[in-house]
């Protein structure tokens, strides 16, 4: 049941995915009275498993074929400022990789902080949507002190994520 679950929940996201010129709605005859009736659009799953998988290829050829350029335009630079100003090639280089190297790990913590800050605003949306939700099917405002508090919390946490992500926006641009 659990994989019928998750099965179906992984077609339904690609088929958020899918664009909207392939949900057109159907036209159909009616076999009893002749006449013509709009049809839900209706998603093939593979339909929806080849958009994913030419997507994912398309993403790959791209980063492949823009990674080939950048070695060609490297190595064609490299060896053009070494013609022109021999030693302080070496110097740049020397300078310009730990700073790349800088540079990937505030990029890569900054990722990280942005994924956790998105999950941080999402339980914290998703619990206010919950007790407003339940106050006003339960109508008790008995447990609105601790639902706030729950929130808070969550706001709270979400806002220190926030200062730390910012503070690597900071770093990326001093530097």
């Amino acid at each position: 049941q659990k994989l019928s679950g998750a099965m179906s929940m992984a077609v339904f996201e690609k088929a958020q995915r899918l664009p909207s010129t392939c949900l057109h709605a159907t036209v159909s005859k009616d076999e009893d009275s002749g006449t013509e009736k709009e049809v839900p659009p209706k998603v093939d799953l593979m339909q929806l498993i080849n958009y994913d998988i030419n997507g994912n290829i398309m993403g790959s050829y791209y980063q492949l074929c823009h990674l080939f350029n950048s070695l060609v335009a490297v190595v064609v630079f490299t060896n053009l400022l070494w013609a022109r100003l021999k030693l302080a090639t070496l110097i740049a280089f020397a300078v310009a990789i730990p700073v790349i190297a800088l540079m990937g790990t505030i990029a890569g913590q900054l990722a990280k902080h942005g994924l956790n800050l998105q999950m941080i605003g999402d339980m914290r949306v998703r619990t206010l949507r919950e007790s407003l939700w339940g106050i006003r099917v339960v109508k008790s405002y008995a447990w609105e002190d601790a639902i706030e508090q729950k929130v808070l919390d969550f706001r709270k946490k979400e806002l220190g994520i926030l200062h730390i992500y910012w503070y690597y926006i900071g770093l990326i641009m001093g530097i």
